[in-house]
């Protein structure tokens, strides 16, 4: 009887419908892993410049697509784990928090976009900003119009120190390498009535697209006087990324010339 009883059980267990898998949970998967690669890895080659910007540029846009893809893959997946009971819901789990890591990039590149000013580069001095070799003084305006429309940052303005053209100088590269930012070009001041200029690449926020920058110092009454400029030449718009830099140069300069006046 135990016995009879015994394999009836074995009996209705073997002849349970197997669950089954659901669909495009594997090539999801595989995309979202995809993607994220792709986005580590053009980040690393970008940085070591590895790659040129186009290249990069290109090789992101080829990763969105395939993260969009997946993520289209894993909602079919999500639908018939929920709607039919189908295996693969840890797998699932899984593959959405390393599509979200791929793809949080572009998604926070388009929250910058909608949030912050659409423009191309920004200055302390919109009368006469300091140049950035290939960008137009005209794309330091709101885009779309025209050079008498209001700062996008009204806190933007150029910073004036009781120091020499010659020591403002040495304190802004200072301030400019301390940051990790590579000097491109210099013209140091003669003389302490002469001025000075620095151009300068930035990259420094994780997946941040690299900025150039622009300082020049000149002579003023009291002392002398900085402005900056700065621009994302590979975009259409910063996003937002020429005022956090050059707010961060500000305050890593007045840092600079704290401590120097201290020693």
């Amino acid at each position: 009887m135990v016995a009879d009883g015994v394999q009836r059980s074995y009996d209705h267990l073997l002849a349970a419908p197997a669950r089954r898998r659901a669909r495009g949970l594997g090539p999801g998967r595989t995309l979202a892993l995809f993607t994220l690669f792709v986005v580590v890895e053009t980040e690393l080659a970008s940085r070591f410049d590895l790659v040129s910007a186009e290249a990069a540029t290109a090789v992101l846009l080829a990763a969105l697509g395939f993260g969009v893809a997946g993520l289209l893959a894993l909602l079919v997946a999500g639908g018939d784990i929920w709607r039919d009971g189908c295996d693969g819901a840890g797998h699932l789990a899984a593959s959405v928090v390393v599509l979200a890591l791929g793809l949080s990039p572009f998604v926070a590149g388009a929250a910058a976009a909608l949030v912050f000013p659409p423009v191309a580069a920004v200055t302390t001095d919109r009368a006469d900003p300091p140049a950035i070799p290939g960008l137009a003084s005209g794309l330091f305006a709101v885009s779309g119009e025209g050079g008498d429309a209001a700062p996008p940052y009204p806190d933007l303005i150029g910073r004036r120190y009781p120091l020499s053209t010659v020591e403002l100088f040495t304190a802004a590269r200072a301030a400019a390498t301390g940051l990790g930012w590579t000097v491109l070009r210099e013209a140091e001041p003669a003389d302490e009535e002469t001025a000075g200029r620095i151009g300068l690449a930035a990259r420094d926020l994780p997946f941040a697209p690299a900025g150039s920058l622009a300082l020049r110092i000149r002579p003023a009454p009291g002392g002398a006087r900085i402005d900056v400029s700065a621009a994302v030449t590979d975009l259409p718009v910063d996003l937002g990324l020429g005022a956090f830099r050059i707010r961060r140069f500000f305050a890593t300069l007045d840092d600079q010339i704290r401590r120097s006046a201290e020693e």
